[in-house]
This record gives C-alpha cells, sequence and structure tokens, in this order.
C-alpha cells in the first residue's frame, strides 16, 4: 500500500530470481543491451524503499491512525513527503504556496514537536526521510574548510600512488584495490565531499551528476569515453605537478591526472598487480584518445 506499483513489481522480479537483464527486458528500461545500469539503478532504489518501510513500519502506522501530536497539516505533509515521496516544490503547490522552504519550516516544526512529545522512532523516520536527497544536493555538503578538501585529497592520491590495485567494481580502497569510479566515490566520501552512506556509481553515472568545467580545478573530475551518453573512465585532476625522473631529474607538467590506470572488465587486484595497474599519476588528461573534458565538483 506504501509502494507505488512499479516498486511492487520490481520487488517481486527480485523475488522471482530475475536479474538486471530480465527486469530491463520486463519492464521496458531503456538501457544498452548487455549493460543493465539502469535496471540495476531501479532495483536497488525499490529494495531501498523496502528496506525504509520495514525499519520504520510502526512509525508509519502511527501516521495514519493519527496518535501523533500534530495538525492536520503537518500531518499531511509529514505524510506526502515521507510515504509519498513528494519532493518540497509539490507539497508546496499542493497547499498553494511557491516558497519552497516553507515545506522544510513545517516538517522542522512537526519534528519538534515529536521529539517534545516522545516519539523517537518517527523523529528518527523523519531524519531519514529528509536526508534522501539527490546527489546534485547532497554532494553540496563539503566540509566547513571550503577547498581545503582539495589538498587534502591531492595528497591522499600522491601518497598512495602504486598502492592501490585495480579490481573490477571495488570500492576497498582502504584494502588497496578499487576500480576507477571506486576510488573516485570513496576518495569524496573520505574528505567528506559525498555523505558516507552514498553507495556505488559507474563512470557514466558520476558524468550526469556533475556539471561541466572549462577552467579545472584541483580534484575536479576527467571523463572519458567515445561520447557523454558513453563514458568509460573517469579521474582526478592534480593540475601542475613536478615529477622526477629515473635518473634524478625533475621536469613540470602543467596538466596532471590521477587514478586507476591500466584496467580491465573483470580484473581482479592478483591481475591488476601483475599487468601495474592501479593507481598511477599520469602526465596529461589527453594520456588517453578518447578523452571527453572535466566536471566540476561543488
Amino acid at each position: 500500500m506504501m509502494m507505488w506499483p512499479e516498486e511492487r513489481q520490481l520487488l517481486w522480479l527480485v523475488r522471482e530470481g530475475k536479474g538486471p537483464t530480465d527486469v530491463a527486458e520486463i519492464m521496458g528500461l531503456n538501457c544498452p543491451k548487455g549493460r543493465p545500469w539502469h535496471a540495476t539503478k531501479e532495483l536497488n532504489r525499490a529494495i531501498g524503499v523496502a528496506r525504509f518501510f520495514a525499519r520504520h513500519l510502526a512509525a508509519v502506522r502511527k501516521l495514519y491512525t493519527g496518535m501523533l501530536p500534530l495538525t492536520r497539516r503537518e500531518t499531511l505533509v509529514l505524510m506526502m513527503f515521507v510515504v509519498d515521496r513528494q519532493t518540497s516544490r509539490d507539497i508546496g503547490r499542493h497547499f498553494g504556496i511557491r516558497w519552497r522552504p516553507w515545506t522544510t519550516q513545517v516538517l522542522g516544526g512537526a519534528r519538534g514537536k515529536l521529539e517534545r512529545g516522545g516519539h523517537p522512532d518517527v523523529v528518527a523516520m523523519l531524519d531519514e526521510a529528509l536526508s534522501r536527497k539527490g546527489l546534485r544536493i547532497r554532494r553540496r555538503r563539503i566540509m566547513a574548510g571550503g577547498d581545503q578538501w582539495r589538498s587534502d585529497a591531492k595528497e591522499w592520491l600522491l601518497e598512495n600512488t602504486g598502492q592501490v590495485w585495480y579490481h573490477w567494481a571495488g570500492q576497498q580502497v582502504d584494502q588497496g584495490r578499487a576500480d576507477c569510479s571506486g576510488l573516485v566515490m570513496e576518495v569524496l566520501k573520505k574528505f567528506k565531499v559525498l555523505p558516507g552512506n552514498f553507495g556505488d556509481m559507474t563512470a557514466q553515472e558520476l558524468a550526469r551528476h556533475f556539471r561541466h568545467a572549462r577552467n579545472p580545478r584541483v580534484c575536479d573530475l576527467v571523463f572519458y569515453g567515445k561520447t557523454w551518453r558513453k563514458v568509460r573512465h573517469v579521474m582526478f585532476y592534480l593540475g601542475p605537478f613536478v615529477v622526477g625522473r629515473s635518473d634524478g631529474t625533475l621536469t613540470s607538467h602543467e596538466n596532471c591526472v590521477a587514478g586507476m590506470c591500466g584496467g580491465r572488465r573483470l580484473m581482479d587486484e592478483n591481475w591488476a598487480r601483475l599487468a601495474g595497474a592501479g593507481l598511477w599519476v599520469k602526465t596529461s588528461p589527453r594520456y588517453r584518445r578518447d578523452f571527453l573534458g572535466y566536471r566540476r565538483v561543488e
């Protein structure tokens, strides 16, 4: 009753043992053959919604039975935001109010009443729902030091060069293995640019959520692929960097990049060590012919 029909169908397909490719064909999801990223994303979203309501089922029942010390308007806004998962803008339009922060104010007032009224389960449910935002909003939660994270992230990348090895679909940076997008996600989480509970994303999905940057800054993202609709690889932009040669001389390069290099599909850590595929610094973002451009992290 609390889930949309599409989500119910997705969960039923999961229960029947269907994989992302089967789900894409049955539901008509638009994704390339053999690369069901869209279907995987929809499956994970439906599972996340089911887990949310499973955790907070008692709190949702209190909402429906009117057992909360809230006004009718606060109850409606809370139900629309938590159960129906409508946006602040849509809720404001429903009440005839165009000022977007109005919904946030109503939810904040309702949260205060619930906290004072002794409903910690409903407060926890509301807090989790309030943190449910898109990447375009959540990525702005950069640490209070402003752009200090950029220099810290650059230093971390240089210190760990040659110590993280390519592992297909890996995100275990602390254990020394990751793929290109896994490294980017974990570094951004490490320096609090992204929330720690944010799930894995492919390079293609990362490219969709960051705006184009003509003049990149340190630790902006560099993307590679045939087109922006077929992104295959992502790295960090490091900017000017001095590189030492084996003969002891130093050379200065203006546009260095750092990231996972030499990886292949289904490659594991042992194979990567033999092939030398891992976290390295390249002296130019155009070291690959399929260079696409930069995206700003902010």
